[in-house]
């Protein structure tokens, strides 16, 4: 996304450039309307918004200064690209991203829809530091505590954010998604960096 944004960034940059770098012997244009018309024989397919246009003239010269159209149309914004930058070519064109709705869940949602709440839980509680009341935490103090969240994905990542600590005696828990121990991640608590 970061290099798609980029290539919008320089095709608009290149649309602004009131001197087109053109071959020499190729085309030789000399004034404003020989300019405008070059541009826009090349755009007569291209819908009226992304076209180039021109600002109306300051009182002291003739012509207003080129400006570029629209690189992406009103309608497309809000849709997803047919592929991702990174996932490489695919010619069919029916092939699509699937929607993609990120969802964020937390113990700390105002929203009882984004609330993240245990589905089970064994040995797991409900913890607010009694300084920090804004900061709600899920803690185990044995091992084999468990605790388990259903949520649904279609692509994408889970990310799971976590307290650690120098001081506070936290230990370390292993997570994985639907069955799969086999690829499950360890999360430390303990860290020594800093004084808390």
């Amino acid at each position: 996304m970061l290099l798609a944004s980029l290539v919008k960034d320089v095709a608009c940059q290149m649309h602004v450039d009131e001197s087109p770098k053109i071959p020499k012997g190729e085309i030789v244009l000399t004034n404003d309307s020989e300019i405008d018309e070059f541009l826009l024989s090349g755009q007569a397919a291209w819908p009226k918004q992304s076209r180039y246009w021109r600002l109306p003239p300051p009182k002291d010269e003739a012509v207003g200064q080129l400006m570029p159209g629209m690189f992406s149309m009103p309608d497309e914004y809000g849709m997803m690209p047919r592929m991702r930058v990174l996932d490489g070519w695919n010619p069919d064109i029916n092939h699509i991203v699937p929607p993609f709705h990120p969802t964020c869940l937390s113990t700390r949602a105002k929203d009882s829809r984004f609330n993240l709440t245990a589905s089970y839980s064994y040995e797991w509680n409900h913890w607010v530091h009694p300084d920090y009341p804004d900061k709600p935490y899920m803690v185990a103090r044995n091992p084999g505590a468990t605790i388990k969240f259903e949520m649904e994905t279609q692509v994408g990542w889970i990310k799971m954010y976590s307290l650690k600590s120098k001081s506070f005696g936290l230990g370390t828990v292993k997570c994985w998604v639907d069955d799969d121990m086999d690829q499950s991640v360890k999360i430390e608590g303990w860290w020594d960096n800093g004084y808390a």
